[in-house]
């Protein structure tokens, strides 16, 4: 991911923008609540789900997190309170506990095999095993790739984003100085209607199910709706796929 990566610190939560050409590509939110995907822990199996051949298992986050049994090799003995080594494969999300494997995957440059199994003889569960548990390696972890360079707008938090980024050009920027508005960036992503170009509007709603998105016309110079339709469509289906990660077919 080449460009800038800018982190605004408040109390507890960190914000951060991927920046390329003074345009925002990616934003991100990092509250340290939620283990992140690749994060490797030593959990305590705390219920069996027969019905679902899995085990839940408690890794230190709000919800357990759930081990479909069939990933785990044939002689792991998943009985109620044993302790597990695991990788979070899917982070929680809408209510339900993150989705857990024990094939573990260790990123290059950290812990191996063996030296996770000794670490986590060290303590009991629950346990964060790699990375260390704060707010800049969740952070790393949800990036694609390490940045050129990180511009934060807190001294303080410098040394531990140097931790986590150690090929990283870092560096204090105070806000004021960063090539985007931070704040207005985030307002205009989250907020749930868009104004179309030329007039209409898209207004958003995320359900557990389904992303709804209704497109008003509004009242277009077009000679009929339909055209008015027509005019509006393409830039809607343009929008979807940044926004949502969607794939357009014409």
């Amino acid at each position: 991911m080449p460009g800038i990566l800018l982190i605004a610190a408040g109390p507890g939560e960190w914000r951060a923008a991927s920046v390329e050409s003074d345009a925002a590509m990616e934003l991100y939110v990092e509250r340290g609540d939620t283990p992140p995907a690749g994060s490797i822990h030593l959990g305590r199996v705390v219920r069996r789900t027969p019905g679902l051949d899995a085990v839940l298992v408690d890794i230190g986050a709000k919800r357990p997190g759930f081990l479909p049994v069939r990933e785990g090799p044939v002689d792991l003995r998943l009985d109620e309170g044993a302790r597990v080594i695991v990788q979070v494969r899917r982070e929680t999300q809408q209510g339900k506990g993150a989705r857990l494997s024990t094939r573990i995957n260790p990123r290059p440059g950290r812990l191996d095999l063996e030296q996770l199994a000794a670490e986590a003889a060290r303590y009991e569960p629950p346990r964060q095993l790699d990375p260390p548990s704060s707010l800049a390696h969740a952070l790393a972890l949800r990036l694609p790739a390490e940045p050129e360079r990180i511009l934060a707008d807190d001294m303080a938090i410098l040394l531990e984003l140097r931790g986590a980024f150690p090929n990283t050009e870092i560096a204090h920027c105070p806000a004021e100085e960063w090539p985007i508005d931070l704040d207005a960036e985030f307002a205009a992503v989250l907020a749930p209607s868009l104004t179309l170009p030329g007039g209409g509007s898209l207004h958003i709603a995320e359900t557990s199910a389904a992303v709804l998105i209704d497109v008003d016309t509004g009242t277009p110079d077009e000679a009929s709706a339909e055209r008015g339709a027509l005019a509006a469509n393409p830039f809607a289906l343009r929008f979807c796929a940044s926004r949502f990660g969607m794939e357009v077919f014409a």
